[in-house]
């Protein structure tokens, strides 16, 4: 969410700079002069990220926003063509740009160097053609189309977007937002900002330098996206999404003087997979690691591996530490886990008695807790007294916390 909360921002960046230019009417001037090479440096180096995350949905976005752009400067903001064919032109990519975008988010991702990567750029440059087909021909029905006024309204007075391409921009949008609620995932809510930059810049296309800033900002949210996400998937355990062993590593780079170290570890986690299965073993631990995420004190989880968990408490010694990992396990063991019947209905009946099938497990943890000393100095050892620790633990008859007494 914090991320999300970085790219949001950027979707806002140069809103300041809009509002500032309506009292400087030279500024917009001034800047679009120079500001022209912008978008291209960021889709550039958007692809670049693509190419290396093998991010190929994100690539066919950058490439249309990227020949849109030079459309615009080449064709449109310039002169040369028509003014009715500047028109037509517009409205034929205004109109493709959200189809593509929809295009694009639907696919799965396959790779980009590849065959289905191939594919999709081809697609790209056959679209081209036909767009400057369409335009050379003069076939104007579709413009008549594009151009037909569904409602009267002052509202699309002061844009160069015609009401059915605003319509289905919203459209566009709303499934993007919806697929993006229900599926979930990063990348997904990448697009739905960067559709609403797309569209910002495309319904204020009449002022040039707000609309070269916001496709400059969609392509800046896709490749900051790219990076956070590359990242999320190198630090981040896909199941749990608990910071991985990595992100632990680079923690204990960082610790000060006084710590502590919790190692967690799922009672009797082996026989629970072979009596209910891996599915429902990796449910047990999403539940753990809901509940080790939110433990007090200060302490900050990390999957450390299989069925053990890493708690470091930075700054505080084992004491403080078990405090609030006792209240941690007594939460933990009180928690009903229940194992839904494989035939549960997707809809909530309106019966709801318990089948006979359901089974409500409870689950319990070991845990063991060492701090910085002298006979254990750095991370590694401390890690290394917290699993005697909790080796202890299992020892004493689990479902308990054991503080590493050396």
């Amino acid at each position: 969410m914090r991320f999300f909360n970085i790219l949001l921002a950027i979707l806002f960046l140069f809103l300041p700079l809009y509002l500032l230019s309506l009292y400087r009417p030279e500024l917009p001037a001034l800047l679009k002069d120079n500001m022209g090479w912008l978008p291209y440096a960021i889709l550039l180096t958007g692809l670049f990220l693509c190419v290396v995350f093998y991010d190929s949905r994100e690539f066919c976005l950058l490439l249309v926003t990227g020949l849109c752009y030079w459309v615009f400067q080449s064709f449109i903001w310039s002169k040369g063509l028509p003014d009715i064919e500047k028109e037509y032109l517009f409205n034929l990519l205004s109109f493709l740009f959200p189809l593509n975008l929809l295009f694009y988010y639907l696919l799965n991702e396959r790779g980009l160097l590849n065959l289905y990567g191939i594919k999709r750029i081809g697609l790209l440059v056959v679209e081209s053609l036909f767009v400057a087909w369409l335009v050379s021909s003069n076939w104007f029905l579709l413009f008549n189309f594009l151009n037909y006024e569904i409602v009267k309204t002052t509202l699309t007075e002061q844009t160069a977007m015609q009401q059915p391409v605003i319509i289905l921009w919203l459209a566009v949008f709303l499934v993007v937002l919806i697929y993006w609620l229900m599926q979930g995932g990063f990348l997904r809510a990448i697009w739905m900002l960067a559709c609403i930059a797309l569209f910002i810049a495309m319904y204020s296309f009449f002022n040039v330098l707000f609309a070269t800033l916001y496709i400059s900002i969609a392509g800046l949210i896709i490749s900051v996206g790219i990076i956070i996400n590359a990242y999320n998937l190198a630090y981040r355990d896909e199941l749990t999404h608990l910071p991985s062993r990595r992100a632990l590593k680079q923690q204990l780079m960082a610790l000060g003087k006084t710590y502590s170290i919790a190692m967690v570890d799922v009672d009797h986690f082996k026989k629970l997979n072979d009596t209910y299965g891996h599915d429902v073993g990796d449910d047990v631990l999403k539940l753990l690691a809901s509940q080790l995420n939110s433990v007090e004190g200060g302490g900050k989880a990390f999957r450390y591996g299989g069925e053990e968990f890493t708690v470091v408490f930075s700054g505080n010694d084992a004491e403080h530490a078990a405090e609030h990992l006792e209240e941690l396990r007594t939460r933990i063991a009180s928690t009903q886990f229940v194992i839904r019947h494989k035939k549960r209905p997707r809809k909530r009946p309106e019966i709801t008695s318990q089948p006979a099938e359901t089974k409500i497990l409870n689950i319990t943890v070991s845990i063991g807790v060492a701090e910085k000393q002298d006979e254990h100095d750095n991370p590694q050892e401390v890690i290394k007294s917290a699993d005697n620790a909790l080796y202890k633990a299992k020892q004493k008859g689990r479902n308990q916390v054991v503080i590493c007494d050396s």
